[in-house]
């Protein structure tokens, strides 16, 4: 019994890929001890890989040949009534036919593969866990509702827990408070809160002098202190908690107290003051310490 050409092409196939699989996993090997000094002997196994390589394709070319081309079209179950139509536009229609199938199965697959994946990595928008069967209401957040009482008691905490920083609060508006810390002689911040979230800091130099408590657009007239500002905005995403914003607050400004030796301290990294005309703007969020930007871990 001859065997079927088809199954002699698939065998071709299977045999040419790994031919060129070994191949290419002799490159990602390299050069061996046992191939010599100068490597001849791995040239010279390339060179007869790559000619039993060619030697395997034509074997699948011969294969292939020898398959036999039906002489009708292929039908997918009733696609044969498709020849049956008296307009010439709607006769042609199996290849677009397949295409559409093929599409449609890679559709599927992409879409298992896409649901283990997601399934895998489920996002959850809350820290606290919910059943799907035992659905709570979401407690309504009082980070944003805070009374002035309050946030003034807030503050006052703040003054006794950082004596090197003196609190100053103004109001715009009913809901946002606007906070002046001056950190010992070195710089001012403009806080502005909503509720004890951080919406915007401005840092300017002590001396610096503003028409405005609440004037939160006009940034500082000296660039080390606009470096600072765009890291103290850095600051307020890294301390972030969407439950304990006290927390994130007291942590934001035990960060920003470790600027008191501002133009004192030397980099952690290259151990100097100065860096391209600069002192070391940058603390790090964990341990505070001073580095230059361009020296930050």
């Amino acid at each position: 019994m001859e065997p079927n050409p088809m199954c002699t092409a698939l065998s071709a196939v299977k045999v040419l890929r790994l031919e060129v699989g070994h191949l290419f996993s002799t490159l990602s090997a390299g050069v061996r001890e046992e191939h010599g000094e100068e490597g001849r002997e791995f040239i010279t196994e390339i060179q007869n890989m790559l000619t039993t390589i060619n030697q395997r394709y034509r074997e699948f070319e011969q294969s292939v040949m020898n398959i036999n081309i039906p002489s009708g079209s292929l039908m997918l179950a009733n696609s044969s009534y498709l020849g049956q139509e008296s307009s010439t536009d709607k006769q042609n229609l199996y290849s677009p036919l397949v295409r559409s199938h093929k599409w449609t199965d890679k559709v599927h697959k992409y879409s298992i593969i896409a649901h283990s994946i997601l399934n895998a990595n489920s996002l959850k928008k809350s820290l606290i866990f919910t059943s799907s069967f035992n659905k709570r209401k979401r407690p309504l957040s009082t980070s944003q509702n805070v009374t002035p009482q309050q946030m003034d008691s807030f503050i006052s905490s703040m003054d006794r827990l950082f004596p090197d920083m003196s609190f100053s609060v103004s109001r715009s508006l009913a809901a946002n408070t606007i906070v002046q810390v001056t950190l010992s002689r070195m710089l001012q911040a403009t806080i502005a809160f909503r509720g004890l979230i951080i919406e915007w800091v401005v840092i300017k130099g002590y001396t610096e002098s503003s028409n405005s408590p609440t004037d939160l657009m006009t940034e500082s007239r000296y660039h080390v202190f606009r470096r600072i500002t765009d890291h103290a905005q850095a600051a307020t995403l890294h301390f972030a908690m969407p439950t304990f914003h006290e927390i994130s607050v007291k942590s934001f400004l035990s960060w920003l107290n470790s600027y008191s030796t501002l133009f004192t301290s030397v980099c952690k990294h290259c151990s100097k003051h100065s860096y391209d005309c600069y002192p070391p703007t940058w603390r790090d969020f964990k341990t505070c310490d001073p580095y230059h930007f361009e020296c930050k871990p």
